[in-house]
């Protein structure tokens, strides 16, 4: 069977010498693994599936032990991430996130768009926020939205002396708050339900304070591990060394 799909290249790996195994998350069919056969000759029609974040349409043989990549057309490379190594280490998380998200053949459009308009961003400086955008939006694609309007414990509403419980999934009341949950104010709060309410193109070009960015990605990392329970993210600890550089 053949199938011809736009889709983004999230992982590489070698098969022989001159072959590569490519993972592809495809808008049609989400997950797909397949053989680029020569991939590493520069003359070769796939030599373009040699570079993550690729992004083109793909002609693929689904076989039925393996699929193969018949040809490609290029419709953004994304090179400009690859050539700097900040907007390279947050692109390769955002793949990671992606790859631990999707399963083989299970399509997932909002997902692969989410995806594009991400890394279409990184070509602006705003990376911190745009990883808090990102692992936002993908937790709530993936079914596990934050509760954010009244106490994910008890279900009365929230007011004062607030605090989200990651095992309670959300924001928790005065009474509910205890050692296990992380302090936030009403504003933070606000925040995160305008990110809730609103598309993507809407919330990326709004300016929002440093301190509930960092505020932010500390609550959204620890939701984000506990709920899809990995926290070994190889492009982030490499993220984190180059940042204390």
């Amino acid at each position: 069977m053949y199938l011809k799909t736009k889709a983004i290249i999230i992982k590489i790996r070698d098969f022989s010498e001159n072959d590569l195994i490519v993972d592809l998350f495809t808008f049609s069919s989400g997950k797909i693994t397949a053989i680029a056969k020569g991939a590493k000759s520069a003359k070769s029609k796939v030599s373009g599936v040699s570079n993550l974040f690729f992004y083109g349409e793909f002609e693929l043989y689904i076989g039925k032990k393996w699929n193969r990549i018949n040809s490609i057309e290029v419709i953004n490379s994304f090179y400009y991430i690859r050539e700097d190594i900040e907007k390279l280490s947050y692109g390769s998380y955002f793949l990671e996130l992606i790859e631990t998200s999707i399963v083989e053949k299970k399509s997932e459009k909002e997902l692969f768009v989410l995806l594009l308009k991400t890394l279409d961003n990184l070509k602006n400086k705003n990376y911190l926020f745009l990883k808090v955008l990102f692992q936002f939006k993908l937790l709530t694609n993936l079914g596990y939205k934050p509760r954010l309007y009244n106490c994910s414990k008890c279900g009365e509403e929230v007011s004062n002396n607030i605090g989200f419980s990651v095992y309670h999934g959300g924001v928790v009341c005065e009474k509910c708050n205890d050692n296990d949950s992380l302090n936030i104010s009403l504003k933070l709060l606000s925040i995160f339900q305008y990110f809730e309410q609103n598309e993507f193109s809407q919330i990326i070009n709004i300016e929002i304070n440093s301190l509930f960015i960092k505020k932010m990605d500390i609550i959204l990392y620890k939701y984000l591990t506990y709920y899809l329970d990995k926290s070994d993210f190889k492009s982030l600890k490499f993220l984190n060394i180059f940042k204390e550089e």
